[in-house]
């Protein structure tokens, strides 16, 4: 059996889409485990409608927690030897599930990465992992990922149960992926590539990324989950970890520009100190996050006040 991990919160007007999707399945042992985190929209009635049709939809209702703890909660009530997350606002294409189960079942591949089809403001596009389909080890696929040349989503990545025991996501945090996809993939003895889009990605307005884009938190949320996984990467697999240093570093210098003033000194102090820290001295792929890294130690205000003005006017 593959338990299909659905959080849901707010999103009536495709849930229903979702949920198809996993009815549609060429594989039908599954089961799906939703959870309804404090949906203050129809999404509550409407999942327990589908749980009413059919027994292998299980349905639970909680206060508003987060997607971290409806996901965490769904990972304590799986049955299924294999798990495939799936947002309530997506969608799997009908063999993904048989596909994924038929290059793990009897091997000793423990994960799968397929590519995605993303759809935002009208527009279809294919989101390739260009990485030729194969097997790999887990040190080449973290690599990749910290580059980053693969992305962290946890729903391209169907796996065995077991490589979630134990693992629960961050609660009350944003970019949450980023931050925890790291141990099940480490965990894993062989990750299949497949050259193929089996999940359907739907990026809209009111989704909690689009949300924190807007209010320019993204920055804060990017660099917290890309410093764990630097950290992660310093710790177990150090010969790699340089190359996680750029997207840390990026990211804390567009912290500080951005959110620096809603910091308490202390905490503005401690990210400037980590950001002009020898740490990052060597290791930088970019020659002009290096140089901005040189300037900002003298003159933060400036260097951020000039990232703001370019970037703004970017999206302006």
């Amino acid at each position: 059996m593959i338990s299909v991990i659905m959080p849901i919160y707010n999103t009536e007007q495709f849930l229903d889409e979702a949920v198809k999707s996993i009815m549609d399945q060429t594989y039908v042992d599954w089961e799906l485990i939703a959870v309804d985190d404090g949906s203050t929209d129809n999404s509550g009635k409407i999942i327990d409608e589908w749980g009413s049709r059919d027994s292998r939809i299980h349905v639970f209702h909680t206060d508003d927690k987060g997607i971290s703890e409806a996901r965490n909660l769904a990972l304590q009530k799986i049955s299924g030897d294999y798990i495939q997350f799936v947002d309530s606002d997506d969608r799997l294409m009908p063999t993904a599930l048989e596909e994924a189960i038929a290059i793990m079942d009897g091997t000793d591949i423990d994960m799968v990465l397929f590519d995605v089809y993303s759809e935002g403001m009208g527009v279809e596009a294919y989101e390739d992992n260009f990485l030729a389909e194969g097997i790999y080890d887990p040190q080449t696929i973290l690599e990749l990922i910290a580059k980053p040349q693969i992305q962290s989503y946890v729903w391209n990545k169907p796996c065995r149960s077991a490589l979630y025991k134990d693992v629960f996501f961050p609660t009350g945090e944003n970019y949450e992926d980023v931050g925890t996809i790291m141990y099940p993939i480490s965990r894993a003895r062989k990750i299949a590539v497949l050259s193929k889009p089996l999940y359907y990605y739907r990026q809209r307005s009111g989704s909690i990324t689009k949300t924190i884009v807007i209010d320019n938190s993204i920055h804060k949320w990017r660099y917290i989950q890309y410093r764990k996984r630097y950290e992660f990467l310093k710790q177990n697999y150090p010969q790699i970890a340089d190359i996680a240093k750029t997207a840390v570093l990026n990211n804390a210098i567009l912290h500080y520009a951005f959110n620096g003033r809603s910091l308490t000194r202390t905490d503005l102090r401690e990210l400037y100190r980590y950001i002009c820290s020898y740490e990052f001295h060597s290791g930088i792929t970019s020659k002009h996050l290096s140089y901005a890294r040189a300037v900002f130690r003298f003159l933060p205000q400036t260097v951020s006040f000039l990232i703001r003005v370019r970037l703004n006017s970017k999206t302006g």
